[in-house]
């Protein structure tokens, strides 16, 4: 028989562990946690109490603004950046919250799940490749706050996102979500980026393309279904993989979508006021400091600049085949007023502001504009354009063609590079980006090199900004601030009115000697397809060569009277030359004579009383390497008339027909047969007489026109006597022939 012992436990054990028990560290932990929690949410609440959502920042287009064109007719303007709910696809809908928020009907402005998930993915990446944002937290990123990276942007974001569940429908909420987001290609919202890359209508998508347009927001770049169609069509199969995993379509619906083709489309031109409005859009948010979304929801009053007439003939243009060197290429023209700075016209192909190199075009505003005001040149300074290197770069002109000793104003006419380079080591490297940002051009620091005298910048340049720096030479060098906006009218007050902003950034006569140059260009230079024209303009191109097909990448032309200045961009797609923008610009020259009335095309520009002419001696001056002034004695075929300001000095040379120095050498050969020898070198522009006196009178032994080097032998008869040798130096102007020098040597033979 066993027996069992129960023992007791030991008083001092019990006390021992009730003692652990209650005073354990783990539950005081956990408590000082759950203290620090109810804390931290308590204050978050308090802190996101003090956020008030902007009404003004959401896309709901509650009051949209009216439109009226320069004669007081009102525009067509629908807002493209609002979808209403009920204009959404269910398989947009599906797309977009399977992909980037599947729990979004559920939450109520953030998702804690994910937040957890992405701190874990986080710490284990050791650092921040998930945000876990939901897509009313996006909307309040693109509408209320930047794209900064912190943890207080990302309460901000949470906390506005709450107040925005708090009062909109979630329907609303998504609306607006699409309304605002961006699919590259300059598509802000749903309504444009269908419109961009399928030309449809939101309602008219099918599943393929709603995936499509729901995995591009990730990376516009990277899943571009026009630039990356492997990687967007990639990224589409996978939100379809999403989708049916979380049931919105069956395995029928995901293979039929999966197998269709990327089937991109070019969107068909807009209306002709639709680009315009666009710019007018853009400069009364900036001018009123508001939003777009805020002018949305305004009922502003805006007067425009805008010309319907002058906008049609653009728009027929750019559509015109015969413009262009193919049917791909991208244009875009403007015309400005230059008088009051109003934009009358503006156009794009692409439907929206072009932003390119402006290749020789830049080389009046930032090479020779500062040259002259500085007096570094004359418009008759003799540079020899030829292949030189700088620091081991070799500018090269079009078609490796140097011209040798010209001008300024046959540089200009040429578009010589190497001249325009030099003249730009002339001025130094500053002074090219402080006279481009005069011009209105964005130029950086990193352009002080001499690469921008050839229109190689780090930031494009714009139709509207080469026109308004153009216009500052029809304006005697005052730059004239351009305008898309006369007015605009806050419930019958006016809240602002344009006034013609104009400074003066370069002298009147510096404006009038580039014009004059520029008018010369379509005489007989690079832009002289402008040349049938019935009145005079000034005009200059510039292209720009792609480094890896070696084709023009860009072409402009941009021209000027007295009264419009217009500019012209053709490019993207292997423009062959700039002359087809010439040839562009001419049929719009053309056009807005016939068709605009009660415009003065044949008013010139007035020249200031301080520019003077003068006869250049051409011939001198290239000899000199120095301005030489005509003299009465120079030829008329070596006299050129230049204008000069008159308050600049130039240096100028001797003329090499005035009391012209010559020698020649004269020595006595010996022998069974001595004779004379005399020699000399002669130059083209001199006629040469070469006399010689002796016993038996004057005798002329020689006489030639132009440039030898002569040798001769004489045998004279002295009987002891001396024998003189004169060598005359004559010049013909028409059939008049002068003296210009004379030299006598006497020799005992």
């Amino acid at each position: 028989m066993t027996t069992l012992i129960c023992m007791k436990k030991p008083r001092y054990l019990l006390k021992r562990t009730k003692f652990a028990v209650i005073f354990s560290p783990l539950p005081i932990i956990f408590g000082i946690l759950l203290l620090i929690l109810a804390s931290s949410l308590v204050a978050f609440s308090l802190w996101a109490d003090s956020f008030q959502v902007d009404e003004d920042l959401l896309p709901m287009a509650k009051n949209l603004p009216v439109f009226y064109d320069i004669n007081g007719n009102k525009m067509d303007y629908i807002s493209d950046n609002y979808i209403s709910p009920d204009d959404i696809p269910t398989n947009l809908k599906n797309a977009f919250v399977a992909l980037e928020d599947k729990r979004f009907y559920s939450h109520s402005g953030y998702d804690p799940y994910r937040i957890v998930g992405a701190v874990v993915r986080n710490i284990k990446s050791g650092g921040a490749v998930e945000g876990a944002s939901t897509i009313t937290q996006q909307l309040v990123k693109n509408t209320h706050l930047t794209f900064e990276k912190t943890i207080t942007r990302k309460l901000k974001e949470i906390a506005l996102a709450t107040k925005i569940e708090e009062k909109y429908s979630k329907d609303q909420i998504f609306s607006m979500y699409l309304s605002v987001i961006y699919f590259g290609g300059g598509a802000y919202g749903i309504k444009s980026a269908s419109k961009l890359y399928f030309d449809k209508a939101v309602e008219d998508l099918t599943l393929s393309e709603c995936a499509t347009l729901a995995g591009i927001i990730k990376s516009p770049t990277k899943y571009s279904p026009t630039n990356q169609p492997e990687n967007s069509k990639e990224r589409r199969n996978l939100v379809l993989e999403v989708m049916h995993k979380q049931g919105y379509i069956d395995d029928a619906q995901l293979e039929k979508a999966k197998s269709e083709p990327l089937a991109t489309s070019t969107p068909k031109k807009s209306s002709t006021s639709k680009f315009f409005i666009d710019m007018v859009i853009n400069q009364v948010c900036e001018t009123l400091n508001i939003t777009k979304y805020q002018l949305d929801n305004s009922g502003l009053t805006i007067h425009t600049t805008f010309d319907h007439n002058i906008q049609r003939i653009l728009t027929e243009n750019s559509n015109l085949t015969s413009n262009f060197s193919n049917s791909n290429v991208d244009n875009s023209s403007i015309v400005l007023d230059n008088d009051t700075g109003y934009v009358l016209a503006y156009h794009s192909s692409l439907d929206y502001e072009v932003f390119r190199q402006l290749g020789s075009t830049i080389k009046p505003l930032v090479v020779y504009a500062p040259a002259l005001e500085a007096g570094s040149v004359s418009l008759a300074t003799p540079i020899n354009d030829e292949q030189i290197s700088f620091g081991g770069w070799s500018p090269k002109n079009y078609g490796d063609k140097y011209f040798g000793i010209i001008t300024p104003r046959e540089a200009i006419k040429k578009s010589s590079n190497t001249v325009a380079v030099k003249i730009a080591s002339y001025i130094g490297e500053s002074k090219l980006v402080e006279y481009g940002r005069k011009f209105n051009l964005t130029l950086t620091d990193k352009d002080k090199n001499l690469t921008t005298a050839l229109g190689a910048t780090e930031k494009g340049q714009s139709p509207l900004r080469l026109a308004t720096a153009y216009s500052t030479f029809a304006n005697e060098g005052q730059i004239v601030t351009p305008t898309f906006v006369r007015t605009i009218i806050d419930k019958d007050r006016k809240i602002w009115t344009h006034q013609t902003n104009s400074k003066p950034i370069i002298s009147r006569e510096t404006a009038y000697l580039i014009a004059d140059c520029l008018y010369d260009t379509v005489e007989d230079g690079t832009a002289r397809s402008l040349s049938s024209l019935p009145f005079k303009v000034a005009a200059k191109t510039g292209t720009v060569s792609d480094d890896k097909s070696g084709q023009n990448s860009d072409a402009w032309c941009v021209s000027f009277n007295k009264k419009y200045t217009l500019a012209v961009w053709h490019g993207d797609s292997n423009e062959t030359g700039g002359g087809h923008p010439t040839k562009h610009a001419s049929n719009l020259w053309k056009d807005l004579h016939q068709t605009t009335e009660k415009v003065d095309f044949y008013r010139e520009i007035e020249k200031p009383d301080s520019i003077i002419s003068l006869p250049v001696d051409t011939y001198s001056t290239k000899e000199n390497m120095q301005v030489t002034l005509a003299m009465s004695l120079t030829p008329s075929k070596y006299i050129s008339n230049e204008i000069f300001t008159a308050s600049k000095s130039v240096n100028f040379g001797k003329s090499l027909f005035d009391n012209c120095e010559i020698d020649f050498d004269i020595s006595i050969k010996n022998g069974l047969n001595p004779m004379v020898i005399i020699s000399f070198d002669t130059k083209e522009m001199y006629q040469y007489t070469l006399t010689r006196k002796d016993v038996f009178g004057e005798k002329i032994i020689y006489s030639s026109t132009g440039k030898t080097d002569v040798q001769l032998s004489d045998n004279p008869i002295s009987f002891g006597l001396p024998i003189t040798y004169t060598l005359d130096i004559f010049v013909s102007n028409g059939n008049e022939r002068k003296l210009v020098g004379t030299c006598t040597k006497t020799i005992m033979f």
